[in-house]
Parts: C-alpha cells; structure tokens; sequence
C-alpha cells in the first residue's frame, strides 16, 4: 500500500469551518500473484476534535496545528492517529459541537470555559500557562487626572470595556461591578451621560481604544488585562503614562481546558500525563511557542471556579 497524504484546510459545514490533516490511502498496482481477500484494513484511529471560538479561522489555524500535532505525536499509544480542530462563531454554538460529540477539547478564557461547563456539562480540567503567565487580573484604569478612586466612584460616569466576549475586559469586570451592588447600563455614545444610580458602559474593540479613551477623558475609565498592561506592544508606555490602575481584581487562570465529559477515561488520563510534563520539558515547550506560547500546564484544582461561576449566575451574565 502507497499512503499519500492529503492536507485539506478547509472543509465547510452548515455552522462550522473545520480545518484536518486526513490521511487517504491509496492502494498501489495490483500484484498478480497477491490474493486481495487476504489484505487488512489498518484500524481506524481516534480523530482528536479541538475546539476554537474565532471569527477569524485562517489566523488561528496554525497555533491549533501546533497543538494538534504535538498531541498526535504523543497520542498514538492511546489509540489517538489524527486531529481536526472545529471552529465555532460563538459560545452557543462551541457548547452545541461538545454535547453532540463534534468537539472533545477547548481551551478557553475563564468566561467561555464556564459556559461550556454549564450548556455542555463539559469537565474543567487543566489551567494553560501562556508565556510564563499562570494567572492574570482585571485592571481598572482611570486618568491621572480623574478624582475617581473606588469602583462606587464610577456611578454616573462610564467604562469601557474591550468587546463583548472579553473575559478580562468585560465578563469579569461586569461581575465585579454588579456584585457590589453598582449596576450598569449600556449606552449607545460616549456623548451620553448615564444617570447617578447607573454605571453607563460600551465597547472600544480594541486594549488600545479603551486607554486611548481613558487618557482622552472620552469616558471616566476603562478596564485592561494585566497582560495587555505590561505589554507595549498592546499599551504603549507613552499612553500608559498618562493612565493609573485604581483597582484590580483577584488573580484567575490566564486559559481552561474544558473537556468533553464522556471523553473516554483512558484517554484523559493519557492527556493530563503529557500536560502535566510540559513545564519539565524545554523540548515540549520550545515545540509549543507557536502555540500561544504555552510554557506549563497544571491541574484545576476542585472549586477553583466556584465563586466565579457562582457570579455569573447570580447576576444574570449569559450562562
């Protein structure tokens, strides 16, 4: 038998683009002299489904191709031959493919794990370290000339937030917010005034909007990831200068790994084995750089999430 290999980078479905490597074989000339009945098919692999929310598929192919090929690698005795990684437009629609069964991994912010957890009864398995980064917080930044300085100060003033799917800039600062009592309205332009009972908020798209805006004084504060904080590429020291943090949150993992919950035992087990070796092993993350620059993996500790779960669906966050 002659094994070609064909790459195929997109395959579109109803929903979702899917992005694999499948293998195809090909049978070569028949020999005269070998009986065909006697020939065996190999035994079909298990086909790893990795599972990315993105609007933008192209772009987040080859960090998944990095993880799914340093999987594959260390997979094969655990019956693992292929991987495919299935994009979704949103947390709807992720939570969908792992309770059908089309998504077995997703590795996520704090925000879309949890959801995940509640819509797909997904298990939240392991904490991603990304760059050396365990954990990060939510900053809330405000200009050096502003006299704001506790979060109740924000009442009848605005925040901007990133987008609405930031778990840094939105999800957990949102939760903040409402947990201590201090409600929020969305408004349309930053020319509203919102009432003094009401935080008023909107989305700047981007980390560098929101402190652009900050700096401006176009809105009273913003919040900021502590990797996009001391980050120039993401906030540029001059802007940076011009801002000061005047709260931050508690520390929460930097990304999740949630997992299909009838994802077969001996396969997690298998995972969590080569996860769980990576910080150990300068080969497996030189191997993972193109990976969101993944230096470790450790286990979730049982109730790590719990408040944060417990907030979202407390203050009506969409679960």
């Amino acid at each position: 038998m002659e094994i070609g290999l064909l790459r195929c980078f997109f395959r579109t479905l109803p929903i979702v683009i899917t992005m694999c490597l499948i293998a195809t074989v090909m049978p070569a000339q028949a020999d005269s002299e070998v009986n065909q009945t006697d020939s065996v098919e190999p035994a079909k692999g298990y086909v790893l489904k990795l599972g990315r929310i993105s609007v933008n598929p192209r772009k987040d192919y080859p960090k998944y191709k990095t993880l799914g090929d340093f999987l594959v690698k260390r997979l094969k005795e655990a019956g693992v031959s292929d991987w495919e990684v299935v994009f979704a437009t949103s947390q709807q629609q992720m939570s969908e493919y792992v309770r059908d069964g089309k998504v077995d991994i997703v590795p996520a912010a704090v925000y879309t794990a949890i959801v995940l957890k509640e819509q797909a009864g997904a298990e939240l398995l392991f904490k991603e370290w990304r760059n050396g980064m365990k954990s990060y917080q939510t900053l809330f930044v405000t200009s050096k000339a502003s006299d704001i300085n506790a979060l109740s100060d924000l009442l009848g003033h605005t925040i901007a937030f990133e987008t609405p799917h930031s778990t840094p800039s939105y999800f957990i600062p949102r939760m903040i917010l409402e947990s201590q009592g201090l409600p929020l309205v969305e408004i349309d332009s930053r020319e509203v005034i919102p009432e003094q009972t009401h935080i008023g908020y909107l989305f700047a798209k981007k980390e560098v909007n929101v402190a652009q805006w900050v700096s401006s004084e176009w809105v009273q504060a913003g919040t900021i990831s502590s990797r996009d904080w001391n980050d120039p590429k993401y906030i540029p020291e001059g802007l940076k200068q011009k801002l000061r943090v005047f709260h931050r949150t508690e520390p929460f993992p930097r990304a999740v790994w949630a997992v299909r919950s009838d994802l077969s035992e001996p396969l997690k087990v298998a995972i969590q084995k080569i996860l769980l070796a990576v910080a150990n092993a300068p080969e497996d993350v030189k191997e993972l750089k193109h990976y969101r620059g993944v230096t470790g993996y450790e286990l979730l500790k049982e109730g790590e999430l719990t408040l944060f779960h417990e907030q979202l669906k407390k203050h009506d966050l969409p679960l």
